[in-house]
């Protein structure tokens, strides 16, 4: 008799084992959310520019995310957010070379991280393209970022506008196919855009990138090809 109920009850075992699992793995991204939680809204607030940073806060902030990596450290949204952290201070110290890189240097491996954990998420591949440039990075390295970003996201406005400023303040070296791409752009901008762009190639003196272009224009923007290869 115990033997029968013992063999009626083996297909349960992994049921039960999968219950187990999934209600400790939700236990701990509870944990996370909430460890993490005034972090990630004050981040928000100021990369929006909708509340004002101080030192403390931002050491606040870190601590809070650090926090919540340990008790989950394989989130990819977590690293995002501490690379975004780090990256934020670098641009905000963007003015000061030294305090720049130590930051952007410090975002890189959380961004990585992310990007491995979650290689299709084009807004990080945007934001890792702009914290190798700022880290003086160029060639293949920054190229297939830019392309990755664009090949995932093209079409999401704040990716265009972060890979666009990206390829603007490293024109000379953009290959002719990304220079090609961003000058399809440039037709597509609206009114708004088209002034920010002139702004931007003013200050940078680029000449040959505008919407006068445009009238001979024979493509809109095409897709690109994601680069096959590890990080």
């Amino acid at each position: 008799m115990l033997r029968r109920r013992l063999i009626a009850f083996l297909p349960v075992l992994p049921l039960a084992a999968v219950a187990v699992w999934v209600f400790g793995f939700s236990s701990l991204m509870i944990r996370a959310d909430v460890a993490s939680m005034s972090a990630r809204y004050k981040l928000d607030n100021w990369m929006a520019g909708k509340q004002q940073w101080t030192v403390p806060e931002w050491l606040e902030a870190r601590e809070g995310l650090e926090s919540a990596l340990k008790i989950t450290p394989e989130n990819p949204a977590l690293q995002d957010y501490l690379g975004t952290l780090y990256a934020f201070r670098g641009y905000e110290a963007r003015r000061v070379p030294v305090l720049r890189k130590a930051f952007y240097t410090d975002a890189l491996p959380y961004q990585r991280k992310s990007l491995a954990l979650r290689p299709h998420n084009a807004a990080a591949w945007a934001n890792y393209a702009q914290s190798l440039y700022m880290l003086d990075v160029r060639g293949a390295t920054l190229e297939r970022a830019e392309r990755t970003a664009l090949a995932l996201g093209q079409y999401e406005s704040g990716v265009r506008r972060t890979v666009q400023d990206v390829m603007l303040a490293t024109w000379q070296t953009q290959p002719g196919d990304l220079q090609a791409w961003m000058q399809a752009s440039v037709c597509e901008m609206n009114a708004d855009g088209l002034a920010r762009l002139h702004q931007q190639t003013e200050l940078l003196g680029i000449n040959n990138l505008s919407a006068k272009a445009c009238s001979t224009a024979t493509a809109r923007t095409k897709p690109i090809t994601i680069p096959l290869g590890a990080l």
